[in-house]
C-alpha cells in the first residue's frame, strides 16, 4: 500500500506511514491522536552536536595530559617555562567553558529524542510500557535516580521499537543489546 500524503510504499501493521506519520484506513481516533513522529529530522543534529562534543572530549584530553606532564616536571625538579604553564592552563579554561555550550545543546537533544521515541511505542505497536514518556526523559533530571534510571527508559525504548514485536506486550520478550 502507498501513503496518500506522501506517496511512501508502507506495511499495514504499523498503522501510519513511517516517512510522514499519516495514518493509514482502519485506524481508530484514539490512535490517531497517538500518532507516529518521525524522529530523523532530530537525529542529525543531535549525532552532529555529540561530534562536537567528542571533539571537545579529545581536545580537553588532550590538554590535560599536557597539564599532567608538566605536573610531572615539576616534581622531577626539572624547569618549565611558566609561559608554557600558563597557556596550557588559559587553553584548557578556554576549552572547558566553550565545551558548555554543544554539550548542553547536545543533551537537549538527547532528552527530546527519547521523549518522542517513547511516545512512538504505542503508534509502534507497543503496549504495556512501565516508564511514560515524561518519565523517560525525566529520569535524567533526578539525582541518584539518573544512574540507572535512564538505562532501564532507553531500554524500554529499544526493545518496544522492535520491527518484530508489534502485537501488543510481546516486546517485553525481546532482547536488547547488552552494550
Amino acid at each position: 500500500m502507498y501513503c496518500s500524503r506522501c506517496g511512501t510504499q508502507y506495511d499495514a501493521i504499523p498503522n501510519f506511514c513511517r516517512a510522514c506519520g499519516q495514518a493509514v484506513a482502519g485506524w481508530t481516533p484514539a490512535a490517531a491522536a497517538e500518532r507516529f513522529q518521525s524522529l530523523r529530522h532530530l537525529a542529525s543534529p543531535m549525532l552532529v552536536a555529540f561530534a562536537v562534543v567528542i571533539g571537545f572530549d579529545l581536545v580537553l584530553a588532550i590538554l590535560d595530559v599536557e597539564r599532567i606532564s608538566l605536573g610531572y616536571r615539576l616534581l622531577a625538579g626539572r624547569s618549565y617555562a611558566q609561559a608554557e604553564a600558563g597557556l596550557t592552563g588559559m587553553a584548557y579554561d578556554l576549552a572547558s567553558l566553550l565545551y558548555l555550550f554543544p554539550f548542553l545543546v547536545a543533551s537537549i537533544f538527547f532528552v527530546v529524542w527519547t521523549y518522542r521515541a517513547s511516545r512512538n511505542l504505542v503508534p509502534l505497536g507497543s503496549r504495556g510500557q512501565r516508564y511514560s514518556p515524561g518519565w523517560a526523559a525525566g529520569w535524567f533530571f533526578i539525582p541518584l535516580a539518573n544512574m540507572g534510571r535512564p538505562y532501564r527508559g532507553i531500554r524500554e525504548i529499544w526493545k518496544g521499537s522492535d520491527p518484530g514485536g508489534r502485537d501488543g506486550e510481546a516486546w517485553r520478550h525481546g532482547a536488547a543489546p547488552a552494550f
